[in-house]
């Protein structure tokens, strides 16, 4: 674990568990070979919203995980008072900051239908959904800038500290001031586990397509969702309020 801190521990897709020969009482079953009743249950329903609510809750607690991890390396570097470092890490805190603030919002502004379900504000679900594709790897990249060489120049394992001989380079040139070898490289294998491993590119294209494509699919939605009329509503008000001068008129 050490080693590979994230990638070591059971993923999403890591492992598929098969239920062969299983009984099903029929009263258990809710859809049976009705591709449309699939498709209404999901989409004619808040699911859909609830769903995809719980997963920006999700996201929102990674992107607070990898500004933490930013912040640490930008410290161990001794970078972290450079002007264009907080300028990166304020980059990063305003993703974040939006991310979360859009669950908020979509919590603060519920809907309530005709039918009394009661679920998230579909426009910021969907403006978050946006969100997360488009802006992940940006924030993937500044952690990787950040990081520089540092991912690079580790031990291959930590099997290496248990080697007196080579523990006694490692300790003396992998490390930071104030910051043990031990506990740097800790930080740095960590870094890399999110940034730069198999696990890595795999939840960065998890993450870029969650909700499907976002020119196909994620702002389509959003299309469909945003009230375009109130917007269009200001533009009409503005130009009410002024026409050509009367001289002008011929």
């Amino acid at each position: 674990m050490y080693d590979y801190p994230l990638s070591s521990r059971f993923d999403k897709t890591d492992a598929v568990l098969v239920f062969d020969k299983v009984f099903v009482p029929w009263e258990r079953v809710f859809v049976y070979r009705n591709v449309s009743l699939t498709a209404d249950q999901w989409f004619k329903t808040p699911a859909h919203y609830y769903g995809n609510h719980q997963a920006q809750v999700r996201f929102c607690s990674k992107a607070q995980f990898l500004i933490g991890l930013a912040t640490r390396i930008a410290e161990v570097n001794g970078v972290d008072k450079m002007p264009n470092v907080q300028s990166t890490l304020g980059e990063l805190a305003s993703y974040v900051t939006l991310g979360n603030g859009l669950v908020i919002a979509s919590e603060a502004e519920c809907i309530e239908d005709k039918r009394g379900f009661v679920y998230p504000n579909p426009v910021y679900i969907h403006a978050n959904m946006w969100l997360q594709a488009t802006y992940y790897t940006k924030m993937i990249n500044y952690v990787r800038e950040l990081a520089g060489a540092g991912v690079i120049a580790l031990p291959s394992s930590y099997k290496d500290y248990g080697n007196p001989e080579i523990a006694r380079d490692v300790n003396r040139f992998i490390q930071s001031p104030g910051t043990p070898s031990v506990e740097r490289t800790k930080l740095f294998k960590l870094c890399w586990d999110i940034i730069g491993s198999e696990f890595a590119g795999r939840h960065q294209q998890y993450e870029l397509f969650y909700a499907g494509s976002r020119f196909v699919t994620t702002s389509i939605r959003m299309y469909k969702a945003f009230d375009f009329e109130a917007a269009k509503t200001l533009v009409a008000q503005c130009l009410a309020t002024y026409d050509l001068p009367k001289a002008a008129v011929m």
